[in-house]
């Protein structure tokens, strides 16, 4: 979930709601092993799941936010799909977001993107019994330095596996945050690597 600290103001985009044709014989809760096409953003491109969702919205600044969903279920504000659903929301800052946001009075991007990610997520204002599923540790998304932290909590009576992967690259932020069911734990960390893997930096 993403948090106002950093927070981007994104419009829905009208018509922006894409399927993407499967390889066949895959149940639309459970992320295929192949991918048939990309997210393009103007400094990333990144691989979706086949059969998976994509609805995407922007603003005037140049933020950009992608929405991928496992089935056609809505995927909330929070980020959270409905039962069976995995959602993965990546999220592409407006160039100037780690020179004119501040913390503790140093500009955002004078800190490493590990740092950044208690100031960028949180967990929805609903969410019980959170609990940490991987503590802030610092790793690469595609070469660039990056973040990534986990947490398990449940929401509206669903139990949830909430991971952030927060990057820096190029004077610019982007945050990509997986939402699921911890029972579809296998194949959720199985798209969020393929995403993450085929990342592409332009």
């Amino acid at each position: 979930m993403l948090l106002a600290v950093l927070g981007v103001a994104l419009v829905a985009a009208a018509a922006a709601v894409f399927v993407l044709p499967s390889s066949g014989g895959t149940s639309p809760k459970a992320p295929p092993a192949t991918a048939t096409t990309s997210i393009h953003a103007p400094s990333f491109t990144a691989p979706v799941p086949a059969g998976w969702t994509v609805r995407s919205r922007s603003n005037a600044k140049g933020a950009h936010e992608f929405q991928l969903g496992s089935t056609r279920g809505q995927i909330n504000g929070v980020d959270i799909g409905p039962p069976g659903t995995v959602a993965v929301t990546v999220t592409e800052y407006e160039p100037e977001a780690l020179t004119h946001a501040h913390i503790a009075g140093k500009p955002a991007g004078s800190y490493p993107p590990v740092a950044l990610l208690p100031y960028l997520v949180g967990q929805p204002a609903r969410a019980e019994g959170v609990q940490v599923g991987e503590h802030p540790s610092a790793t690469r998304l595609a070469g660039a330095p990056a973040g990534e932290e986990a947490f398990f909590y449940g929401y509206k009576g669903h139990a949830n596996l909430q991971v952030d992967v927060v990057a820096e690259h190029a004077g610019r932020l982007f945050l990509v945050e997986l939402d699921g069911e911890p029972r579809l734990q296998a194949t959720s960390r199985a798209a969020l690597a393929q995403i993450l893997g085929g990342w592409r930096f332009s």
